[in-house]
């Protein structure tokens, strides 16, 4: 993926339960996850997080300076009421 960009996601009011994907005829139709999912990395020294939304679009997190420090954050009230921002229901 390249490098982590610090960037907020805009909040999304109107996402459906389920995003389909066309596919191709005779193959059904792929689901895509109805939740925001997260993936640690490190880049340099720094830690980040990329979390991809349903439609597949990707934002990073940064400014983790430990992997404990992105545990942390993924388990803490601070992950739930971002997801809630960016207008998913809490996991």
């Amino acid at each position: 993926m390249g490098r982590c960009r610090r960037e907020r996601a805009p909040p999304l009011h109107s996402v459906p339960g389920v995003t389909t994907l066309a596919s191709r005829p005779g193959r059904g139709v792929a689901q895509l996850p109805k939740k925001i999912t997260f993936n640690p990395r490190r880049i340099g020294g720094e830690w980040c997080l990329e979390a991809r939304f349903p439609g597949g679009r990707t934002v990073a997190l940064r400014g983790f300076k430990t992997e404990g420090d992105v545990k942390e954050w993924l388990g803490s009230t601070r992950r739930r009421t971002w997801v809630r921002d960016n207008g998913y229901p809490d996991e």
